[in-house]
């Protein structure tokens, strides 16, 4: 069949339409990996509750942070969950236990923190990270009391307020009241971290967007569906205002 002069020039259209497709779909197919490849974890991922030193030779190789509970008692820490009995082992004992830990993190849960204590526990963890080269931004001291962990920002530690948890549970009133109280409580303190159970996660969100955050995910899911769990700890995982996620490691050694 011969061609026209119009069919020819219709024909060359086509082809290079054609190659104007292939060149853009891939193009658009390059740049999906480099897409994925950003979107990367920036929320360090710790173990929760250390309390004994054989738990954290186990997880010391794979993990670069433990969450560890203390109870500040005649001028020492006291490695311990109360009413957990005390097995007598100092965080002075815990923390020399391990080699090479000054870019290792430990949160520490302060049961017993409170504006009369506050000064001297501060002197003494001062005295124990000194001693032992621990950088202070790899220490975070999480209490209940606003006023009392503003002593150890001042010395250079990371702090969080243990904020009440359940909102997830809630009604509107009752979540309006715990919000107010936040905002009450860490108003003075514009530095001073929240931490709360994973589940209250959309919440603090919403409220506190700009606050920096630590979070502890140690199962009883039964709150959520596996899907709307896994979603929550997925967008913590990618929240640049999440320092820390907890997660609960299975152990020979339960403490």
């Amino acid at each position: 069949m011969t061609l026209t002069k119009n069919s020819k020039l219709t024909k060359t259209s086509l082809i290079i339409f054609s190659l104007l497709v292939l060149i853009t779909c891939t193009t658009e197919k390059e740049a999906e990996p480099s897409n994925k490849a950003e979107a990367t974890s920036t929320t360090e991922i710790w173990v929760h509750r250390v309390n004994s030193i054989m738990k954290w030779n186990e997880v010391s190789r794979s993990y670069n942070g433990i969450e560890t509970d203390v109870v500040f008692e005649n001028g020492r820490f006291d490695v311990n969950h109360p009413p957990a009995e005390s097995i007598d082992l100092s965080l002075n004992e815990l923390l020399s236990s391990q080699e090479n830990i000054d870019d290792f993190g430990v949160w520490l849960d302060f049961k017993n923190l409170t504006d009369d204590n506050a000064h001297d526990a501060m002197k003494r963890l001062n005295f124990i990270v000194d001693s032992l080269h621990i950088k202070r931004n790899r220490i975070i001291i999480e209490a209940k009391n606003t006023k009392a962990l503003s002593v150890f920002q001042e010395s250079g530690f990371n702090a969080s307020y243990y904020v009440p948890t359940g909102m997830y549970a809630m009604d509107d009133d009752k979540l309006e009241e715990t919000v107010t109280l936040i905002r009450n409580q860490i108003a003075a303190f514009p530095s001073l971290w929240i931490s709360s159970n994973y589940k209250d996660y959309p919440f603090l969100k919403q409220h506190f967007p700009n606050r920096n955050k630590l979070f502890w995910e140690t199962g009883g899911r039964q709150s959520y569906s596996a899907e709307e769990s896994d979603s929550i700890v997925n967008q913590i995982k990618m929240d640049t205002t999440v320092m820390v996620l907890l997660v609960q490691v299975a152990t020979a050694v339960e403490r």
